[in-house]
């Protein structure tokens, strides 16, 4: 937790001496509490306090503020669904068996995951889920570190979409004239950023976590970089109502090697822990993933049809693989996406047409 975060509940003087001798509301904890238990005459409300304690605070406040927003306040199971029936939205991303898969689209709050094979369709869905949700008029962060972000295919997306609705009366007649409104309204609530590394694409979430926690929404967070500055960027308000990684594992698979060292893994959950509270904002986190061999003894376990459930609504296929595959980046990966649909190519149909099987293998709700 960073000390910003506790601007409104701490005098700005304390905070100030605080943020300078501590790097974290953390690390302040766990001083004051090995101070605690060495000299035990450390008191609240003015007590006797230890002569370096003293320099930093003056008693126990700080120290209780902090401790209760590491540890927030307990909840009923009635006021969560309450909370998720009036704040959790659904975007959905327009293909109607994907949206049923996932109970209607894809959630705030929650972090989804396509995982596949090349060619399975991973990059289009993730085209389609951030044309759809530009069309709505919501803003996208796009995080491509595989450059294969293509405006061309996501307007392909959205008029095809305009057409649909205008042929069922949903939508305005659709004209030519249309496409290029059509192309700066879209693509405008569309902001892309390229990380290129693991260290870039940490660094690219932590900075929008840090501006969204500092409410920097006025002129939207900075996240670095000219392109940050693009039209659109403005929707930046309040943090993009979808974040897109396509991929997550084309960056951190670099960082893991063959026998997953310590230092890789302890990155790829640090990223996955940011992807995680930056879903807790109200945001939609949609990653790609690759996949890799599950094993000879993959498809005698079950494949991907069906299996039974077990802890966190897992499908038995997320760990035995679907058709002899599974995600990649490990086990230490796994249990990250609270969602994940793992995508392959239909052998029952030629390559060609376009055929592909999706097989939902986490949720909570399904």
């Amino acid at each position: 937790m960073r000390w910003n975060e506790l601007g409104s509940v701490l005098p700005q003087a304390a905070l100030h001496q605080l943020a300078n001798t501590f790097p974290s509301v953390e690390s302040f904890l766990v001083s004051r509490s090995k101070l605690q238990g060495v000299h035990g005459s450390i008191q609240a409300g003015g007590g006797t306090h230890h002569a370096d304690a003293s320099a930093l605070y003056d008693d126990a406040a700080a120290e209780s503020v902090a401790a209760a927003c590491l540890a927030p306040a307990w909840r009923t199971g009635l006021q969560l669904q309450l909370l998720l029936q009036r704040d959790v939205k659904l975007l959905p991303i327009g293909c109607l068996s994907i949206d049923h898969l996932l109970g209607g689209g894809l959630r705030q709050g929650t972090l989804t995951e396509w995982a596949g094979e090349t060619a399975s369709g991973k990059t289009q869905l993730c085209l389609l889920a951030a044309a759809n949700t530009a069309s709505m008029g919501l803003h996208v962060l796009y995080l491509d570190t595989t450059g294969s972000f293509a405006p061309e295919r996501v307007l392909q997306f959205a008029e095809a979409s305009a057409k649909a609705d205008a042929c069922t009366g949903n939508g305005p007649a659709w004209d030519e004239a249309r496409r290029d409104d059509l192309a700066k309204r879209v693509l405008s609530h569309i902001s892309v950023l390229r990380p290129a590394t693991a260290a870039a694409l940490l660094a690219l979430l932590d900075r929008l976590a840090a501006a969204l926690d500092a409410g920097q929404g006025q002129q939207g967070p900075d996240l670095g970089g000219a392109q940050a500055a693009a039209p659109g960027q403005a929707a930046l308000m309040t943090g993009p109502s979808l974040l897109v990684v396509d991929s997550v594992s084309a960056v951190l698979s670099t960082i893991l090697g063959n026998n997953q060292h310590t230092q890789g893994t302890a990155l790829l959950m640090a990223a996955g822990r940011l992807l995680k509270q930056l879903a807790e904002r109200n945001i939609a986190v949609l990653v790609s993933n690759h996949v890799t061999s599950a094993g000879t003894s993959s498809r005698a376990a079950g494949g991907g049809e069906g299996g039974g459930m077990g802890d966190r609504g897992v499908n038995a296929a997320v760990t035995v693989g679907v058709a002899g595959l599974r995600p990649a980046l490990g086990e230490q990966w796994r249990p990250q996406p609270h969602m994940r649909i793992q995508l392959s190519i239909d052998e029952a149909h030629p390559q060609l047409s376009g055929m592909r099987l999706a097989t939902l293998t986490a949720s909570p709700l399904q």
